[in-house]
């Protein structure tokens, strides 16, 4: 029996891998064969398992995972673990006993971490330089033996809701720092887009690195350490490049890119909705999600319709529409890609919900866009200011510190560090805010434009709005009810209305979250409006207290309208409704 001492042994433990693969690989199945995994069951534990510690610790050549590979290590001790351990899925109970050995997170982390941070062990090398010698072919590492294949199907089993069982091994791996998970996490994810294009079988791969990258977004402290580095760009450029794959002649290699698409976006909709949203769903956009969603719809057919694409179209799109940023990025990338939009219109499915739902979208951007008028129609200009270009062709490269200037060239990014950017973006203090759930700051311009919509939707809705306040009023039997409260909550869309009166009316989450109840009871205490002069003076006599707000977790950003009135308002309900009615036409 081999142990973790016997150095000496390691040819052989090398050897007998490469035997056991051999065999699991075999697809004759029988009595023989059954017999033969039932030994390998029942010799996992002191024999199998030891041999591939004993490679494991040699190749390491330290006591933990976390050093790099010395000069006489060889590759194929590695490849021999990663083929052995994927192989042995088929049998479930050889498949059970793997996965419940003790220390296998940490060497399926370990592989994964170290063919990111070690060029001896990037996958992606002999693609660039294959051996030179006859059989080059036959060493090219194959795309089923990568570390993220195994490792994001130990993830699904071990997952669970609050407390993944794998959690502290990813952080033990990468120094306790959960931002180095989210930077090994990327490097994995842009070596796979970088070599899709070379052909559909990489696809296996950038589907492992997404599915790893979805499992570790729904726990913390992993969720927004991959927000910090950049993972819904980084989603979002995957997107763009499966869906401009050709089409497959076989079924299954077109199921393949479906569920590939299906990945991305499911990790897209909560990301885009999460910390710094808005300012992720403009870059989104700027990069040709419009255009990747639509060229989704010719691999949907004959696999049946999925939601997926369809929920950026119905739920998340529309609502960011509020924010004057994402506007004028949609607007640019209608006229930028709007001969390929035509063009991939002309060729969808006019049955499916996915057509109904951009056709549907379409109309929602027509609304919002007229709202904001010339400002969106005149593309965003280079963020140095000493700089005239506008962004016309959706080209200006961001600045990949904080990601919220662009630049359209070297020089002028250049100009703009040195100019006071520099202090100001400080890439590390932006990683930080991020992890921590904090978005860019919200400036008061965006507020200035988010309320044009806020005023559009209370006047198209306000029949509407009088008959809830009715309603409100008739089974309030408080002598002082306070002042009228309209809420129009655009964390969906449509927004969804609320009415009220101060002394009864609590925003959702005013009793979970803090910062909800401090904002709302501030809001009530407060003697002027901070925004919108032109909404006080239609509100400043009567009273009516108006918020509209926008919630990007876990950091709670608000739109809001408050007006106190000069006097207390002490009539009758009914000169009350009256009052209503006419500051809701105005």
């Amino acid at each position: 029996m081999l142990t973790r001492g016997d150095v000496g042994a390691i040819p052989d433990a090398s050897l007998a891998l490469k035997a056991l693969t051999a065999f699991l690989q075999q697809k004759n199945s029988g009595t023989a064969r059954r017999e033969a995994l039932d030994i390998i069951v029942d010799s996992w534990e002191d024999e199998l398992w030891p041999w591939i510690e004993c490679i494991r610790r040699r190749a390491l050549n330290v006591k933990t995972p976390l050093v790099g590979f010395p000069d006489d290590a060889r590759r194929e001790y590695m490849d021999n673990i990663v083929e052995a351990l994927y192989y042995y899925r088929f049998y479930e109970p050889l498949f059970k006993k793997v996965k419940d050995t003790d220390g296998l997170a940490p060497l399926l982390i370990s592989l994964w971490y170290l063919e990111a941070v070690d060029p001896e062990l990037d996958p992606y090398a002999l693609v660039d330089n294959p051996p030179d010698y006859e059989n080059d072919l036959d060493m090219r590492f194959p795309p089923d033996f990568l570390s993220s294949s195994l490792l994001q199907n130990y993830l699904l089993f071990y997952t669970v809701e609050i407390d993944p069982l794998w959690a502290p091994d990813f952080l033990k791996v990468c120094d306790g720092d959960p931002l180095r998970v989210g930077e090994v996490t990327m490097i994995h994810l842009r070596r796979s887009i970088k070599y899709l294009p070379e052909g559909s079988e990489y696809l296996k791969r950038l589907y492992d690195d997404i599915h790893v990258l979805g499992v570790l977004s729904d726990y913390d402290p992993f969720e927004n350490a991959l927000v910090a580095h950049n993972g819904p760009i980084w989603a979002t450029k995957a997107l763009i490049e499966v869906v401009k794959l050709e089409m497959p002649k076989k079924f299954d290699e077109v199921q393949a890119i479906h569920r590939c698409v299906m990945c991305i976006i499911f990790y897209l909709h909560p990301s885009l909705d999460g910390t710094d949203g808005i300012l992720w769903t403009m870059r989104a956009v700027e990069a040709g999600l419009i255009p990747a969603l639509l060229r989704c719809d010719r691999f949907m057919e004959g696999i049946g319709e999925s939601e997926a694409p369809l929920m950026l179209f119905q739920k998340h799109l529309p609502k960011e529409l509020i924010f004057v940023t994402v506007a004028r990025a949609l607007a640019s990338s209608f006229k930028v890609h709007a001969s390929e939009i035509s063009m991939l219109e002309g060729k969808m499915n006019k049955r499916a919900s996915l057509w109904r739902g951009w056709i549907e979208f379409k109309e929602v951007a027509k609304e919002r866009l007229s709202l904001f008028g010339s400002i969106v129609n005149s593309a965003a200009a280079c963020s140095n200011k000493k700089c005239s270009k506008k962004n016309t062709t959706l080209t200006f490269k961001p600045c990949e510190g904080c990601y919220v200037l662009s630049y359209c060239s070297d020089a002028c990014q250049k100009i703009s560090w040195e100019d006071g950017h520099k202090s100001h973006c400080q890439c590390k203090q932006w990683e930080q805010r991020r992890l921590n759930g904090q978005s860019a700051p919200f400036p008061d311009s965006h507020i200035k434009h988010s309320i044009k919509v806020f005023n559009h939707d209370r006047r198209t809705r306000a029949d509407l709005i009088l008959s809830s306040w009715k309603r409100d009023l008739a089974r309030n039997t408080s002598p002082s009810p306070g002042r009228p409260v309209l809420v129009l909550d655009y964390n969906t869309y449509p927004p969804q209305l609320s009415t009220g009166f101060t002394s009864t009316y609590k925003p959702k989450d005013y009793d979970q979250l803090e910062a909800t109840r401090k904002w709302w009871d501030e809001l009530v205490a407060i003697k002027a409006s901070s925004f919108n002069k032109e909404l006080a003076e239609d509100f400043e006599d009567f009273g009516l207290a108006v918020a509209g707000f926008h919630v990007s977790e876990p950091e709670v950003q608000y739109i809001t309208d408050f007006m106190v009135p000069k006097k207390e308002d002490r009539e009758s309900q009914a000169p009350l409704i009256e009052k209503l009615a006419k500051v809701l036409e105005a």
